[in-house]
């Protein structure tokens, strides 16, 4: 210890040493210590965000690839390595390029087709793949990846034809001039089937031309097993969009133009959501929510689906395969009284509808996709 003499008070004086030194050195550590931390911190949960936002993302992608596939797997060069019936192979697959991503989609056959027509069950898996953040990982950076899956069936086959002209309506004939006006005969040289079938007691009326076929007017199942004998899931297709339409009205508005029909390959489905009258000629699968009617000398090829009422009238035709009267399926529809013919379809003049085939087919090929099965999905599903 330095003690020092002042000399003019003749006293003693202690000299100290410094701390404010040490002390600005461990509050620096201190500081640097918190910031440190602070940033390792921070610095963790920007990459714990990321990874999340990450995950959301590929779930997402994942789910859009799987609803594409379903939807679009049959339009020309969406899917890479699908085949005409899937449930001939193993699998099918393609990758799905989305904003921000994509999706690796792969069906795979659970069980094929069974004898007495079930169609295959699949499962339909997606992977999706976020590209926009890159994470760091033991094995170099990475992208986040999410799978999905969803059992679905694989429709390979047209409208069931029980007839030239299936009413859960009932149907009234006035055609006039002697032709027969309903035929059953396979326009395109298959298996002839029922002209007209109707509900029993008393569904077919008028004095028209009695249809032709085997048998010329069918009226032997009751309304009830009518509705389960035409197999076709009308509620899929009214309210979860089973069957997705090339032309809406409304809100598109437009029936397609002569030069559109022109193209001989242009077999679209158009879906009609209010009452409508047909303006011109036309193919494909018609799918009507309300009534419809055929009129003048209008043409049609492919299928007609009706939830109301059809009349058809002039001199045209249809040939293919016609359904009507479908929103009675639906749940909660009360069945009419029996014998009521009120809202009996109605076809008069010398309108034909022929039973046809081949064109029935050619139509029906928009019902070659994948059915989800409700109740079925997977958010976390297993990838092998």
């Amino acid at each position: 210890m330095c003690v020092r003499t002042d000399q003019k008070a003749g006293s003693t004086v202690r000299r100290r040493s410094g701390f404010a030194l040490p002390m600005a050195v461990l509050a620096l550590a201190l500081i640097t210590a918190a910031i440190v931390a602070a940033h390792s911190a921070t610095s963790a949960e920007v990459i714990t965000n990321n990874a999340m936002r990450a995950q959301s993302r590929a779930y997402q992608l994942a789910e859009a690839g799987l609803q594409q596939f379903l939807v679009r797997r049959s339009e020309p060069g969406f899917c890479s390595s699908c085949v005409a019936n899937p449930a001939v192979v193993d699998s099918e697959w393609t990758r799905v390029g989305l904003v921000g991503g994509y999706a690796d989609v792969v069906a795979m056959r659970v069980r094929g087709r069974l004898a007495d027509g079930t169609p295959g069950l699949f499962l339909i898996r997606s992977r999706g793949v976020d590209t926009i953040a890159r994470l760091s990982g033991g094995g170099g950076a990475v992208f986040a990846t999410r799978t999905v899956g969803q059992f679905a069936t694989f429709g390979t086959r047209s409208v069931k034809a029980l007839g030239a002209w299936t009413s859960l309506n009932g149907i009234t004939n006035s055609a006039v001039g002697g032709r027969i006006s309903i035929l059953g005969g396979d326009f395109c040289g298959g298996a002839t089937v029922a002209g007209a079938v109707v509900p029993s007691l008393g569904q077919f009326g008028g004095n028209g031309a009695k249809p032709s076929g085997s048998p010329g007017v069918d009226s032997s199942r009751s309304l009830d097993d009518l509705k389960k004998a035409i197999g076709i899931d009308w509620n899929a297709i009214m309210n979860h969009d089973a069957i997705p339409a090339d032309i809406t009205i409304p809100p598109d508005g437009n029936w397609p133009t002569k030069a559109q029909f022109s193209d001989q390959s242009f077999w679209p489905v158009i879906r009609i959501k209010k009452s409508f009258t047909i303006p011109d000629d036309g193919r494909g699968l018609l799918i009507a929510d309300s009534n419809l009617t055929f009129s003048s000398n209008d043409v049609w090829d492919g299928i007609v689906l009706v939830g109301g009422k059809l009349t058809v009238s002039g001199s045209g035709s249809t040939d293919g395969v016609v359904v009507t009267g479908l929103n009675r399926t639906l749940p909660g529809a009360v069945n009419p009284p029996a014998g009521n013919s009120a809202d009996n379809d109605l076809v008069n003049n010398t309108k034909r509808i022929q039973y046809d085939a081949c064109k029935a087919a050619r139509a029906a090929e928009r019902l070659n996709v994948y059915f989800a099965w409700s109740n079925t999905w997977l958010d976390n599903a297993a990838v092998w």
